[in-house]
């Protein structure tokens, strides 16, 4: 991960994901956009990549699920199943 564009970046979920996307060494298909709000999970699918839903955030898993994202995740720890990391670079925390 090379940008982050949070909350303090003017725009919206989108224009700012669509920003991200956009750039050349970014490959959309392997891309994620992880969040806890069903804005997240719809700007994922507006700008073409795929949905993580965070159930521990803003929304019930209840209301991200019915979104439609690709995974919902339960636990912090499970965000690295995003990554497509050498399983020799994945390392069990606690």
């Amino acid at each position: 991960m090379s940008q982050v564009l949070g909350g303090e970046i003017a725009g919206s979920k989108g224009a700012k994901l669509a920003r991200l996307l956009a750039a050349p060494q970014v490959a959309v298909e392997r891309s994620w956009m992880v969040g806890d709000a069903a804005s997240d999970i719809r700007a994922a699918h507006e700008a073409g990549c795929r949905a993580a839903a965070v159930s521990w955030g803003w929304q019930s898993p209840e209301r991200l699920a019915s979104m439609a994202p690709e995974r919902v995740i339960a636990q912090p720890q499970a965000l690295i199943s995003l990554c497509d990391l050498p399983s020799s670079d994945i390392r069990e925390v606690g």
